[in-house]
């Protein structure tokens, strides 16, 4: 590794933050599973790299936006998504 790298761990410890607060949360199969493969790759604990991820959303005061469909709405119209099922059973789809 160049002199001036930094690793990814380095990076993650990097700024020395507060005390982390232990909280609960629920999340989709599908984040966990694509957290774990992300720490496969970088050698990091998947809960610091979803933390990190949301470290960043909260610096850079990402807002969420959300449509919400209703049953009977068009889903060809979302554009995001070609499968209207996810659309059905989540009621909802979100965008960056």
């Amino acid at each position: 590794m160049r002199k001036n790298m930094i690793s990814p761990i380095e990076r993650a410890e990097e700024p020395v933050r507060k005390k982390e607060k232990g909280v609960g949360i629920n999340l989709s199969p599908e984040v966990v599973d694509y957290f774990k493969r992300l720490a496969e790759e970088t050698g990091l604990p998947y809960q610091k790299l979803i933390d990190l991820y949301l470290l960043d959303c909260a610096r850079k005061h990402k807002k969420l936006t959300m449509k919400w469909w209703h049953s009977g709405d068009d889903y060809s119209s979302c554009g995001e998504c070609s499968a209207s099922s996810s659309h059905e059973s989540r009621g909802r789809h979100w965008f960056d």
